[in-house]
């Protein structure tokens, strides 16, 4: 379902004999065009969508070809919503699409389906089912409106099965499959597949071979970190199907995150056990644990929180977390064998410059050179990034780069990476003081915030400088501004010969 804009045109022969009305309606209509269509990167942040009501929990998906989507509620419209970004920052859709309806939300999450499109996972208030929409590059919803039932409990997380499907997992105990085509292969939705029976802070991965790895708290079999993976065919196969403990007996391990690696993954998490530890532990394909039992002490503090993975891209990970003692937000690298590289950690951002970081995944991402990106809000309501490489220097300005100034930020930054240096960001700001709206802006591998530059795997080109209409009003390429000064350009000749005639 799209929200639709109601427009007049020109027809019959009202303009007949009159070619200099025809050019100054032409022009009249081109700056009359939605700002939407025409966003394009620059030093202002992207408004996504600002309106009546507030708008909230928005996500960030990269397409893998220079654009990006994002999604959000809307407790206005009572619905979810999805955007297409393109190379340009340009809206390729005419409007916004509505993924899926209802009355109130606890979350909503998107991923990529592996195909240049996103899986949008949401559950809904008025029955308390998690429902899954497919959408295409052209915003075409794959399962028709409203999408698919999968699982009958709330507060999903989703992970592509990488042929157009995807695995989601409630906060409560249960997982469940919807293929590409839509069907449920594994269960129907209310008999989804049981993963534990206590249990909260879920989170999950992809496989890379058409399952997923689930991890969170466990509460029932024992009280710490659990993971386990799910196959294609929805099968528990690690730890001959029970759940493999990460965090020791008797410590205090709280807000687990994960990232995928070759099979396995890495976890880490907060042990408030003696102070306070940032832990980290490996796991490979066939459920082996790798690193040292209970998991390796990454940091130690005593007031750390909100730590974050991401890929080196050779088994080991890189490792961000808050000093709430400093309001810092630091650093640590650990490598394929469990053991730490840097001396020190590095400090991302300036002492006392922290005010708070978005609490779910992800605000900390690969760079796809080697290094990583991280984000975080600080008391002037900026959005801000740093950027760091292996050796632990950070590449941005030692303060990090400032996406945006607020008015009053209240969803901090998450961000998606485009694997060659740059990232784009998306928050939310009460920016008139009113309604929550939904904002984003992008950064380059060099730190110069708007265009987060993207350059294609070929360097061929088909030399086709013309434009895409989509709809009636938004023009894709070659940018949305060089669009419509084109299209002034042309209705200001028509005027001009017009007034010759």
């Amino acid at each position: 379902m799209r929200i639709s804009n109601t427009r007049k045109t020109l027809s019959g022969n009202c303009c007949q004999g009159k070619p200099w009305l025809l050019a100054a309606v032409f022009i009249c209509a081109c700056l009359l065009l939605p700002q939407a269509g025409f966003a394009a990167w620059s030093d202002d942040p992207i408004a996504v969508f600002v309106g009546e009501g507030d708008q909230c929990r928005p996500q960030v998906v990269y397409d893998g070809s220079g654009g990006y989507y994002v999604t959000w509620q809307d407790h206005e419209a009572e619905g979810v919503f999805a955007q297409h970004y393109d190379v340009n920052g340009d809206a390729t859709w005419e409007s916004p699409i509505q993924v899926g309806g209802g009355s109130q939300y606890h979350q909503q999450e998107a991923v990529a389906d592996g195909n240049g499109g996103i899986l949008v996972a949401w559950d809904d208030d008025r029955d308390y089912y998690t429902y899954v929409q497919r959408i295409d590059v052209d915003g075409n919803l794959a399962w028709g409106e409203g999408g698919v039932a999968v699982i009958n409990e709330e507060e999903p997380w989703i992970a592509s099965d990488g042929e157009g499907g995807a695995i989601v997992m409630s906060y409560y105990e249960v997982v469940n499959k919807v293929a590409s085509d839509g069907s449920l292969p594994w269960a129907d939705a209310d008999n989804p597949l049981e993963y534990s029976t206590s249990s909260s802070a879920t989170k999950i991965v992809s496989d890379g071979a058409g399952g997923a790895i689930l991890l969170w708290d466990e509460y029932d079999l024992f009280s710490g970190i659990a993971l386990q993976r799910i196959d294609a065919e929805g099968d528990f196969v690690w730890n001959e199907g029970e759940p493999l403990q990460l965090s020791a007996e008797g410590s205090s391990p709280s807000c687990p995150r994960l990232i995928p690696d070759n099979g396995g993954a890495i976890v880490v998490w907060e042990d408030s056990s003696s102070g306070y530890k940032v832990m980290a532990q490996k796991i490979d394909a066939d459920g082996q644990i790798q690193w040292t039992e209970g998991g390796e002490e990454v940091a130690t503090g005593t007031n750390l929180g909100y730590c974050e993975p991401a890929s080196d891209g050779a088994g080991g990970a890189f490792i961000t977390w808050c000093d709430w003692d400093t309001d810092t937000i630091y650093a640590q690298y650990i490598d394929a064998n469990g053991d730490i590289v840097w001396d020190d950690p590095v400090a991302m951002s300036p002492e006392g410059d922290l005010y708070d970081v978005v609490q779910h995944p992800r605000r900390t991402v690969e760079d796809g050179l080697g290094g990583f990106i991280t984000a975080w809000c600080n008391n002037d309501d900026e959005a801000k990034a740093q950027r760091c490489d292996a050796t632990g220097a950070v590449l941005w300005t030692t303060a990090g780069v400032v996406l945006a100034t607020g008015e009053s930020i209240s969803y901090e930054p998450k961000l998606a990476s485009n694997g060659q240096g740059g990232a784009v960001a998306v928050w939310v700001d009460y920016l008139d003081g009113t309604y929550r709206d939904i904002f984003m802006q992008g950064v380059s591998a060099e730190g110069v915030v708007g265009d987060p530059g993207y350059t294609p795997p070929s360097s061929s080109s088909s030399g086709d400088d013309g434009f895409c209409f989509v709809g009636a009003v938004s023009a894709a390429a070659p940018g949305g501004m060089a669009g419509m000064l084109l299209l002034l350009i042309t209705g200001a000749g028509w005027l001009s010969l017009a007034r010759r005639r």
